[in-house]
C-alpha cells in the first residue's frame, strides 16, 4: 500500500485541528446561546460540536490508518463567549466553519493533484456532513432572525 505523501499527512492534520478547534467553539457557543435563553440554538450548537468531534477522530483514524502520524495540538484556545453579542457569534462560527469548508476543499484537490484516490474517496464520504453542518448554521442564523451571507 502506498504510503501518504508529504503535503497530504501536513494538510490532513491541519484539519484535523480544525476540527478540533471547531468543537471547542461550538460548545462554547452553545453555552453563550442557553445563557441567553436560546435553548433550541445552543442544543444544536451542542450536535455540531459533536459531529467535530465525531469528524475530528475520522481524520486521526484514518491518518493511523494510513500510515500517517496524526498530531493533535492540545493548545486549543477555549473561550468563553457568554458576553459575545449573539449575531458576532454567529458570525464568527459562520466564517470559521467557511475556512474549514475551504481548507477541506483545498485538501480535496491536492489528493487528486497527488492523484492520492483513497484519499480523494476518504474526503468525499466526509463532504455531506459539511454540507449538513453549514445547513444547521443557517437555521440559527434564521431562528435569530439574522441575514445569512
Amino acid at each position: 500500500m502506498k504510503t501518504l505523501s508529504r503535503d497530504v499527512i501536513i494538510r490532513l492534520n491541519l484539519h484535523m485541528n480544525a476540527e478540533f478547534s471547531s468543537a471547542s467553539l461550538y460548545v462554547s457557543r452553545s453555552s453563550l446561546f442557553v445563557t441567553n435563553g436560546l435553548f433550541e440554538a445552543g442544543e444544536i450548537l451542542k450536535l455540531l460540536a459533536e459531529e467535530s468531534l465525531y469528524k475530528t477522530m475520522k481524520f486521526y483514524k484514518y491518518l493511523e490508518k494510513n500510515h500517517g502520524t496524526p498530531f493533535l495540538n492540545d493548545d486549543t484556545a477555549l473561550s468563553n463567549d457568554v458576553e459575545m453579542p449573539i449575531d458576532m457569534a454567529l458570525k464568527e462560527s459562520m466564517s470559521l466553519y467557511e475556512a474549514r469548508h475551504a481548507s477541506l476543499a483545498q485538501l480535496d484537490e491536492l489528493a487528486v493533484f497527488r492523484a492520492d484516490l483513497r484519499t480523494a474517496c476518504f474526503l468525499f464520504r466526509l463532504r455531506s456532513s459539511y454540507h449538513k453542518e453549514r445547513d444547521y448554521l443557517r437555521s440559527v442564523f434564521m431562528c435569530n432572525k439574522l441575514r445569512f451571507k
